[in-house]
């Protein structure tokens, strides 16, 4: 009976694309968005232009914060010889996805922002926090499992999906932007 069986993942392209790798990537293009056109999330959120044009400034501080965590975290996994490092960045990004959420909603409910387009931003990045928390539940980044080696070097193997993985930092490593 085919509606009792569970949906292979190779099936489903958002769970192929739920992985911190993504969201890195994702964080780095909105970080890049909001620093060169700083009123636009602003009117996105349904903020009248003349304030949007006055805070756009902040929303420049958020777009480098969104670039800085992107970058860092995809640096962390790219080298995939330093778990903490990978962890750290991880457990930074989950922070700040939770963190805008909650502000977001509260916002939302407040009545500041528009209801619609505010809470599509609060679930993208509630989606973002899940998956930091279950790579770093499970150990589980860029689709590898991570750990150290006896000789300190990076211990690296694939999970699922057919990735071919990196086993030392000596270079012939992946895009980590690219679609696998």
């Amino acid at each position: 009976m085919p509606f009792l069986t569970r949906p292979s993942p190779r099936r489903s392209p958002l769970r192929r694309l739920a992985t911190p790798r993504y969201v890195a990537c994702g964080r780095v293009g909105a970080g890049t968005w909001m620093l060169t056109r700083p009123h636009r999330l602003p009117g996105l959120l349904g903020v009248d232009s003349a304030t949007a044009t006055r805070t756009s400034w902040s929303v420049q501080m958020l777009g480098a914060r969104e670039v800085a965590l992107g970058l860092g975290t995809l640096s962390s996994l790219r080298r995939g010889s330093n778990d903490r490092a990978a962890r750290s960045w991880l457990a930074a990004g989950l922070l700040s996805d939770a963190a805008d959420a909650v502000v977001l909603a509260t916002a939302v409910r407040r009545g500041r922002v528009s209801t619609t387009p505010g809470l599509g931003v609060v679930v993208v990045a509630v989606v973002a926090a899940a998956v930091q928390l279950q790579a770093l539940r499970r150990r589980s980044y860029l689709g590898f499992n991570v750990g150290s080696g006896s000789d300190g070097q990076a211990n690296v193997s694939p999970t699922s999906g057919g990735q071919s993985a990196v086993n030392n930092g000596s270079g012939g490593q992946p895009d980590v932007c690219a679609t696998p």
